[in-house]
């Protein structure tokens, strides 16, 4: 029995896409103060060292945004970036939880990372739901 209809899954895979999107390109266009609010007034932003890696992270963020986007369009061919989206999320708010509690970045990098676990819990109930529709298309 599925927890939620299909319509819903595309629109929680739609704003994901919105999510990650925005996330994504807002911090890449205002770079300097993402950088601010998330690890404080002292962050380094002058040095490519420093933000040449966090770009790209940006980057990728966005470009997962698309991949949801393309999942909300076709639940049953895309389940692929759903297992990377998932692993990613819990990657990122493990990681941001872990640096929160060393003191090394700010709270708002730990509710940032608590939208993509709660989304990596939505993306699991989807995956949990239609494993077995799967699981027949691959027996064929």
């Amino acid at each position: 029995m599925a927890h939620l209809s299909e319509k819903t899954y595309r629109d929680i895979f739609f704003v994901g896409a919105l999510w990650n999107l925005m996330v994504g390109l807002g911090n890449l266009t205002f770079f300097k103060t993402s950088m601010r609010i998330m690890f404080g007034k002292n962050a380094v932003t002058n040095a490519i060292t420093s933000t040449l890696p966090l770009r790209f992270f940006y980057i990728a963020v966005a470009l997962f945004g698309w991949g949801y986007y393309m999942v909300s369009r076709n639940l049953k061919e895309n389940r692929g970036i759903i297992w990377m989206g998932m692993a990613a999320k819990v990657i990122i708010f493990g990681t941001f939880v872990w640096y929160y509690r060393l003191r090394q970045v700010k709270i708002l990098a730990v509710l940032a990372g608590s939208v993509d676990f709660v989304f990596t819990i939505l993306f699991a109930i989807f995956m949990w739901d239609t494993r077995r529709k799967e699981v027949r298309a691959i027996a064929g």
